[in-house]
Order: structure tokens, then sequence, then C-alpha cells
């Protein structure tokens, strides 16, 4: 991991996120684990499988 991404993953922002994982399945680390591994496993297939997010949605206008 590069220097400047492992200090993007650091501070309050990430903490957050962190807890709040957490809170959504009760504090139950196993379980917030496993559920963040089969959402990397389905995009990871989403992404062999040639679909993407943009291409679906291209048609829609950026909104900054």
């Amino acid at each position: 991991m590069s220097a400047a991404r492992s200090m993007a993953m650091d501070g309050p922002e990430t903490d957050a996120e962190v807890e709040a994982v957490l809170a959504e399945f009760d504090g139950d680390v196993r379980r917030a684990i496993r559920a963040l591994l089969d959402d990397i496993a389905a995009l990871a297939e989403d992404r062999a499988g040639g679909r993407n997010f943009l291409k679906a949605y291209g048609h829609l206008e950026l909104v900054r």
C-alpha cells in the first residue's frame, strides 16, 4: 500500500465509517468482515463479467 493511500485511510472520517459498519452488524466483527468480503467478491465478479456501472448509466449527466 502506498504511503498516500495509507494516510488517506487514517482519520476521523475513516474511523466513523468503520464504526458505522460495525454498528450495522451489531458489533459482530466477523459478520462485518464477511459482508465486506462478499461485497468485494461481487464487485470483482461484476468486473470480470464485463458489467460496468458507467456503461449501464452512461446516459446520466454528472451533477457536481
